[in-house]
């Protein structure tokens, strides 16, 4: 994402800051608080707001070529606010000042890039235990196309979800009670969250008799052997 770049002053977001210098002279030196500027479709800008240093107040501003669809310059104030509604690539748009006295100009760099990504995780909270295999547990995206996923805290040991797709897949090793996991999705317009509710238990005890029965003459010894796994209680 671009970073954006300012002319490092204070300035009044409800409209554009004047000169203050001879009224009979032309604005000088606009800059705006954000140039060059990346904006989410889909998502209210904060107003970007223009400055000048030196000369007469601007009493009028004009923009070339056409913003994109749902962005406007105010034609007072020059104060650039909306919400974006289409994918545009980086472009260069050229703003005017004026009044009376004249004119002067700032070359506007921005660009619109995909929405926020939206997702969410439906069917939990989820359960699995210990040693099985988890059922995937796959993201519904509902916003823009996502670029990359991470999770925190981190998952149990044996899971792991796929960066690329928000798929969450494995065996667990471990035991943990139920904990709140945050997922993040990106892309270039920033990150959308959705949480999810995790817990893995431990496997049932199983008890293993080997053999089950066997037959020895009078007098002689026979040897069993037994095996339990999981938690529980032996009677």
């Amino acid at each position: 994402m671009l970073a954006a770049c300012g002319a490092g002053v204070a300035v009044d977001e409800d409209g554009g800051g004047g000169g203050g210098g001879n009224p009979n002279s032309p604005p000088a030196s606009l800059q705006y608080a954000s140039n060059p500027a990346t904006y989410a479709m889909g998502s209210a800008i904060a107003p970007n707001v223009p400055q000048t240093f030196g000369g007469g107040a601007p009493t009028q501003f004009s923009i070339e070529p056409a913003l994109p669809t749902g962005l406007q310059l105010n034609p007072v104030t020059g104060v650039l606010t909306g919400t974006p509604a289409n994918i545009t690539p980086l472009a260069t748009y050229v703003v005017t000042a004026g009044n009376a006295a004249g004119s002067t100009t700032r070359d506007l760099v921005l660009r619109v890039v995909d929405a926020l990504p939206a997702i969410s995780y439906a069917g939990g909270p989820f359960t699995v235990v210990g040693g099985t295999a988890l059922v995937p547990i796959a993201p519904t995206s509902t916003g823009g196309a996502v670029a990359s996923f991470a999770i925190a805290p981190t998952l149990p040991a044996g899971l792991t979800i796929d960066a690329g797709t928000g798929v969450i897949t494995g065996t667990p090793t471990a035991v943990v009670a139920s904990t709140v996991y945050t997922v993040t999705a990106s892309n270039e317009g920033g990150n959308g969250t959705a949480q999810l509710t995790l817990t893995v238990t431990a496997p049932s005890l199983q008890f293993t008799g080997q053999p089950a029965s066997t037959m020895v003459a009078g007098g002689a010894t026979a040897n069993f052997t037994a095996a339990a796994s999981g938690t529980g209680a032996l009677t």
